[in-house]
């Protein structure tokens, strides 16, 4: 039996999430309101209100807000372990940057997650997104 976490994210407009890859999880986007933007793999979509995406392992990806309103999203990672990930990570990055990096890059080796940053400049220009690494 595969069990999974769910959680509200609510997504600024002009915000996208750093694209990445879950090398365990399977992702699944609920679309609760407004619209999102979403790269898998090659495939770019968008996701109004009512949508469903599904983003699965081994594959990267990203969403973002391209909208002038806020948008909210249900999301559902299956296996549920990745839930601790976001626990651990907001104790980080309340941490002095100097050492916040290196513990950000080894929660990410210990959840199988690996970020594709070279992927913003395009997606930020294109959509005119705010950058989350500037």
């Amino acid at each position: 039996m595969i069990h999974s976490r769910l959680w509200s994210l609510p997504i600024t407009p002009g915000s996208i999430v750093v694209p990445h890859t879950h090398s365990r999880e399977d992702e699944v986007t609920y679309v609760i309101e407004g619209e999102i933007g979403v790269k898998i793999g090659d495939q770019v979509v968008t996701a109004p209100s009512g949508s469903y995406v599904f983003k699965p392992r081994n594959v990267p990806h990203t969403f973002w807000n391209p909208g002038t309103r806020d948008a909210r999203t249900l999301e559902t990672i299956a296996p549920p372990d990745f839930a601790s990930y976001f626990e651990e990570l907001s104790k980080i990055l309340s941490e002095p940057c100097s050492s916040a990096k290196r513990k950000e890059s080894e929660l990410d080796e210990k959840y199988g997650l690996t970020n594709h940053p070279e992927w913003l400049p395009e997606l930020v220009r294109e959509y005119k997104l705010k950058n989350p690494l500037s």
